[in-house]
């Protein structure tokens, strides 16, 4: 299933799987960045069942290009601190630059309570009175951009 490799910088060999290696040198990234780059993740906050997770102007670093069906040619395979392994995330939700602060000077994951009025929604959503919900980054919606927030209640 694999190979012992020597490649050129590294003291001994490492073993590949046959499926990481190939007789042809790959074209650029997605986006024509560079592995072991750094980048900014600037889509919605996410937590992920294996205990990965996604936040909002955390900084990562380029292992290359992402694998998952969804995201082949559209995105990067990223390593981000404090997570087990690597992440998919599509180029529109990485960013070479830090984001800014989040409206309010609010913090990612933080806690808020919505105070307008409820409302029901077709896809099933309530936004309820009094109800508490996190931070997950900046709203996205036209009308909202640079006056709200991205929330889950």
């Amino acid at each position: 299933k694999g190979l012992k490799m020597k490649f050129a910088g590294n003291e001994g060999p490492v073993d590949c799987f046959l499926d990481a290696l190939s007789t042809s040198q790959p074209g650029p990234l997605p986006g024509a960045h560079k592995v072991r780059g750094e980048l900014f993740f600037v889509g919605q906050s996410e937590d992920f069942a294996s205990g990965n997770k996604l936040t909002y102007g955390q900084s990562g670093t380029i292992l290359g290009p992402a694998t998952l069906a969804a995201h082949t040619g559209k995105g990067l395979k990223m390593k981000f601190a404090g997570n087990e392994g690597p992440v998919d995330c599509f180029l529109d939700a990485l960013s070479t630059s830090q984001p800014g602060p989040l409206p309010g000077a609010h913090k990612v994951r933080g806690e808020l309570f919505f105070v307008g009025q409820s409302e029901d929604f077709a896809s099933g959503n309530k936004l309820t009175y009094g109800q508490s919900g996190t931070i997950l980054g900046p709203a996205t919606l036209a009308a909202h951009t640079g006056k709200g927030l991205k929330m889950k209640f």
